[in-house]
């Protein structure tokens, strides 16, 4: 058989034509991992200690890799396979990015089956509750059972034809997003001389290639794989064929997709010649298509997808064997969907934001978007997407304050203490009442109370919100999704206790960078003539701030000299303690985010700069 024969992508003969792909293509990549998730020795690509991101060229001394990278995603049974290669942020954004599409878009065949993610089995949520595939009710290879029940998941059983049918509504996904998570795990899992030769993968994986239209080929296998394979070949140099220079696999149970890369970002996508499928039975003929996506943001909405298996017989009356049932939805899980829309006092209605939401979380995000939200005269109603009713409302009532002195809620408040006004949030999950401030208005050149200590600020803004806010004692104090309301607790303390003690700050290396740069650009330093020193690299004068460099999760430390090199200190935590008055009201406009922004005129002029009262009650 010739090889201009293979060229035709879907040609029915592929099995007859593996040798001529292995004269063709040689393997680069070969990963698989069980789908019920096993543990065997965990293993690392890349290098311990000298780390540096295949993604974005960032070494260990400008990003972190705190975070273990899947070169396969969690979701598809990886509980073994890492890289040293990405850092946190690429693995945050590219990363879960493309790979929560791969997984909605194979969310069905994980579902059937069983594949063990992060979270456990893949579920399929749906308006009636969230169905799962159980085992052990059918002596066939993919036993069902659901939980839940509704019009967008269905399942039946012939005992006549031994046959059960699963019917579903996959979610909508992203194609390119789910061809780039699988790019992704292929450029991790390259060498370094391979990656050079196709650095295109890496510009599509960044967006800065667009391959338009991006097309891939999606093969459903009948007998299915009983794991998560992924798979990368690169064509030899001595092969003639006008054939793609590398070729990427990816399959999950019953389907495989396969991306055959073009030779240059506007080039053709050529016939591919297409790997074979290995360890299938001998009367296994998968069967396959090609897709062409238009646009990188293009989303598919998949059809009702059903699978029909086959059984000898149902096991019933077996100790070791539960009967199939249907199983009561689980309401503690359930999702609520709110949105959330500001009422103008013209009477204008604008959307905000939708927030999805469990039951046992609702009233601490609720209280978390109006925290971050902007703050407008008028009112702001969240109500629930599903019954329409409103749940939580929140009135502005700003006699004075013009809308753009309220750039955050943060802001707002302050606001609202000058000027007078009400601010009430009711809780979602019981309808009580989470925080209500009510002030008169007050003089504007009243001299703002003293400062308390930050222990007791999380304490009153605990009490006030209904949640439980700490600062750890580790190298991880200042999580971003706590941020905005430890920056309520410094702008607002509910305690009035005088400045007696410094207050002790946690700050990660990569946080206090920003932070000493707001330090330095202060204009509030003007009147300090003290000498100025360094801390990785950033100039800040001593008669604010007193710096303790300490290794992560250590109790004791001492103070650093001011000439310290601290060359050998870079990825260790900071604890800086807050000795002055302006020092932490910079501190707080680098936690709300306001770092390059000057302070009020009105505020800085102050010769006390301490925040303002307690909340009143």
């Amino acid at each position: 058989m010739e090889d201009s024969e293979f060229l035709q992508p879907l040609d029915p003969r592929w099995k007859s034509g593996h040798a001529t792909f292995a004269d063709h293509y040689d393997l680069l990549v070969f990963h698989a991992c069980n789908l019920r998730g096993d543990n065997p020795p965990r293993e690392f690509r890349g290098s311990r200690d000298d780390k540096k991101c295949a993604l974005c060229d960032k070494g260990k001394g400008e990003a972190t890799f705190r975070k273990e990278a899947h070169l396969i995603p969690a979701a598809f049974g990886n509980r073994h396979l890492f890289s040293n290669e990405e850092c946190d942020r690429c693995n945050e954004g590219y990363g879960e990015t493309h790979d929560d599409h791969l997984s909605k878009m194979f969310l069905p065949q994980r579902a059937v089956g069983r594949v063990r993610g992060r979270r456990g089995t893949a579920k399929l949520k749906h308006p009636g509750g969230e169905s799962h595939v159980g085992g052990g009710q059918f002596d066939g290879p993919l036993p069902v059972v659901l939980s839940g029940s509704d019009t967008t998941v269905e399942f039946k059983v012939s005992e006549a034809s031994k046959t059960a049918t699963l019917s579903m509504l996959a979610p909508p996904y992203r194609p390119v997003d789910a061809i780039k998570s699988i790019l992704r795990s292929i450029w991790l899992s390259l060498e370094a001389a391979e990656r050079q030769k196709h650095s295109l993968i890496r510009d599509f994986i960044l967006g800065k290639t667009s391959l338009s239209p991006t097309e891939y080929f999606e093969f459903f296998i009948p007998s299915g794989y009983s794991a998560t394979i992924l798979e990368c070949w690169q064509k030899k140099p001595s092969s003639q064929l006008s054939t793609a220079p590398l070729i990427a696999r990816f399959s999950c149970v019953n389907t495989s997709l396969v991306w055959c890369a073009p030779e240059a970002p506007d080039g053709r996508h050529l016939p591919s010649l297409l790997p074979p499928f290995e360890g299938l039975p001998k009367d296994t003929h998968p069967t396959g298509s090609m897709t062409a996506v238009a646009t990188s943001d293009a989303v598919y909405k998949p059809k009702r997808t059903t699978y029909s298996l086959t059984f000898a017989q149902r096991i019933t009356n077996s100790p070791n064997q539960p009967t199939p049932a249907i199983l009561p939805v689980r309401k503690e899980h359930r999702k609520a969907d709110v949105r959330l829309e500001l009422i103008t006092p013209d009477g204008g209605t604008q959307t905000i934001s939708g927030v999805p939401m469990t039951a046992q979380w609702q009233a601490r995000k609720v209280s978390r978007v109006l925290l971050k939200g902007g703050a407008f005269a008028g009112s702001l109603t969240v109500h629930s997407k599903a019954s329409g009713r409103a749940n939580v409302h929140a009135e502005y009532r700003l006699h004075s304050a013009p809308a753009h002195d309220a750039r955050r809620t943060l802001d707002f408040v302050l606001a609202l203490q000058r000027s007078g006004g009400i601010l009430k949030v009711h809780s979602i999950e019981t309808g009580g009442l989470l925080m209500r401030i009510e002030t008169p208005p007050t003089d504007m050149t009243a001299e703002e109370p003293p400062v308390a200590k930050i222990l007791d600020w999380l304490s009153a803004i605990n009490r006030e919100f209904g949640v439980d806010l700490r600062v750890p004692q580790d190298e991880n104090a200042l999580i971003p999704e706590d941020a905005e309301v430890l920056a309520v607790a410094i702008q607002h303390g509910a305690v009035e206790i005088p400045l007696k003690d410094p207050i002790q700050v946690f700050i990660p290396r990569e946080d206090l960078d920003g932070f000493l740069e707001t330090l330095n650009a202060g204009l509030d330093l003007e009147n300090f003539s003290e000498p100025a020193y360094e801390v990785f690299g950033h100039t800040f004068r001593p008669g604010m701030v007193r710096t303790i460099l300490v290794k992560p999760k250590l109790e004791n430390t001492a103070d650093a000299p001011k000439n310290e090199d601290v060359g050998t200190h870079r990825d260790e935590t900071a604890t800086l303690q807050l000795h002055c008055k302006s020092a932490i009201h910079i501190f707080e406009r680098w936690v709300k985010g306001e770092q390059l922004q000057p302070f009020d005129r009105e505020r800085s002029s102050r010769d006390s700069q301490a925040s303002p009262g307690s909340l009143a009650r």
